[in-house]
């Protein structure tokens, strides 16, 4: 205070530089909502730096006007108060000298990794511990590491080479939307105190790449090796201003079946309409065949010689930004064909790819139950979660936002108890908050959240279920940021600390709950 006041009656310009320059970055950093505010505040500091010069340069010159003695004792208690003060407020904080995870955990995962390896690009901070180990400690000892974009043309070009893909949950999940299958990756060493570091942090290794297609204003294209014999696809479509995109499928198959939508993410809420013909009725296949000469497709032999043909239309607005859904068009498909229609003719801004689960049984059939883990690969953790963190004994967890949407694939409907175990965030003076469960649009009933990793239950009636693809959406009252409320300097928006889900399937007479 002392020093700007100073500088605009002396040199207003110079005020005016270092006032507006650091308000400008304020501004930009408390509208960001970034998470790193204390990098971005740090060119803060240094515009504020000569106005604190000038300040003390003002308080010395005032200090000559006391008497000698008084004058020594008040310099003394600046000198030493001004730092003093500010080891008592921050010190607690800014201690990490006991906080060597990074460095033990990099340490042994780099001790392990095959000779050829290329790391997918991650979270900032951990790209950057990354980095340190290859420039600044020259870590890869001979061999070939490397850390690359998630672009898919570059994790494929690798992949050919021979190149081992690992990725750690970020990387890994901004890939999945492109059909990259991955499992999990266990660093190879025979220390047991690497080996319980090396279990705090998850690491994937590419299985397979998937089947995409570029499909947007191309016309009539055949997707059959991307939709799988279980009829389960991913769609990307990306305009560049609003428009009504649409979307339509012929695919055939050996059963009848209604498709639908899991995992929306994006902007905008995509709306289905199916038709499906039975072959062998005479009126449907004739509905069918008009249907085809309306919309000037070509049918492969596999689906001329289906038992059933479904056409499903899909409408989008995307409102200029994207949108990304799943589509399951049903167990054993035999042949699929694609038409997409976005606002510009780039094949690129609508694409179809293999779904992620279109492989993938989270609950087969022949068993009772099934457990989901915060780091499980057998499911797809959509929009509203957090990457996974880890408890001191290696417990995975993950936190939700106030939305979560989780898809699992299950082919055998049945009446389940759905259990969670989560620990809601805590902050003083917060009420009992609420999860409520919606199971493929149906609301369950709300529960109640109370601290204590409490194990919540709902009875799910077999009609809720799809036979193949399902989107369970959790939402959260009462998430909020630790910074907010005085926890931490943690901006994310934390709702629950989910630990588990159980699948049980309900014994018969057993009462609803």
């Amino acid at each position: 205070v002392v020093g700007f006041a100073s500088l605009f009656r002396r040199r207003p310009r110079h005020a005016l530089l270092f006032g507006l320059g650091a308000l400008g970055v304020v501004s930009l950093t408390a509208n960001m909502s970034s998470g790193e505010d204390q990098g971005f505040l740090l060119s803060v500091f240094v515009l504020v730096w000569p106005v604190i010069g000038v300040g003390l340069d003002r308080a010395i010159a005032a200090l000559h006007r006391l008497p000698r003695q008084v004058a020594a004792i008040a310099a003394f208690a600046l000198v030493v108060g001004l730092p003093g003060s500010q080891v008592v407020k921050n010190y607690a904080r800014n201690d990490h000298h006991r906080e060597t995870f990074e460095t033990d955990y990099f340490d042994a995962l780099f001790a392990g990794l095959p000779s050829r390896t290329v790391i997918v690009e991650d979270q900032y901070r951990t790209d950057m511990a990354v980095r340190y180990k290859l420039l600044g400690e020259g870590a890869a000892a001979g061999r070939d590491v490397r850390l690359i974009p998630p672009r898919p043309n570059v994790i494929l070009a690798f992949k050919r080479r021979g190149f081992d893909i690992l990725a750690f949950d970020v990387g890994r999940e901004s890939l999945l939307a492109a059909g990259f299958r991955f499992r999990p990756f266990v660093v190879p060493t025979r220390d047991a105190a690497a080996a319980a570091v090396l279990r705090q942090r998850n690491v994937f290794r590419l299985e397979s790449s998937s089947v995409c297609f570029d499909v947007g204003n191309v016309g009539w294209r055949e997707v059959t090796e991307a939709v799988g014999p279980r009829g389960r696809i991913r769609l990307r479509l990306d305009d560049r201003r609003p428009f009504d995109a649409s979307v339509v499928i012929y695919a055939g198959s050996k059963g009848r079946r209604e498709p639908t939508l899991a995992g929306i993410s994006g902007t905008g809420s995509p709306v289905l309409r199916a038709e499906v013909f039975a072959q062998s009725e005479p009126d449907e296949r004739k509905r069918l065949a008009e249907r085809i000469a309306d919309d000037r497709v070509t049918m492969p032999i596999p689906m001329r010689d289906a038992a059933f043909v479904t056409r499903t239309e899909i409408h989008v607005n995307d409102n200029g930004e994207f949108v990304v859904f799943g589509v399951d068009l049903g167990a054993e498909t035999t042949a699929a064909v694609i038409r997409a229609r976005v606002d510009q003719d780039d094949p690129k801004r609508a694409v179809v790819c293999a779904h992620p689960l279109g492989e993938t049984d989270t609950w087969p059939a022949e068993r009772p139950g099934a457990t989901i883990l915060p780091d499980a690969t057998n499911v797809e953790f959509g929009e509203g979660w957090q990457a996974v963190e880890h408890l001191p004994d290696g417990t995975p967890f993950r936190w939700t936002k106030e939305h979560a949407v989780l898809v699992l694939a299950i082919p055998a409907p049945r009446p389940t108890t759905l259990s969670i175990r989560a620990d809601p965030v805590q902050y003083r003076g917060r009420p009992d908050g609420v999860i409520a469960v919606v199971l493929n649009g149906h609301r369950l009933e709300s529960r109640v959240l109370r601290p204590g990793l409490p194990i919540l239950p709902w009875d799910v009636p077999a009609r809720f279920w799809y036979p193949g693809l399902n989107e369970i959406s959790l939402e959260i009252g009462g998430a909020m940021r630790p910074a907010d409320v005085g926890l931490s300097p943690d901006n994310r928006l934390l709702g629950v600390a989910v630990f588990r889900i159980d699948l049980n399937a309900t014994p018969t007479g057993a009462p609803p709950r």
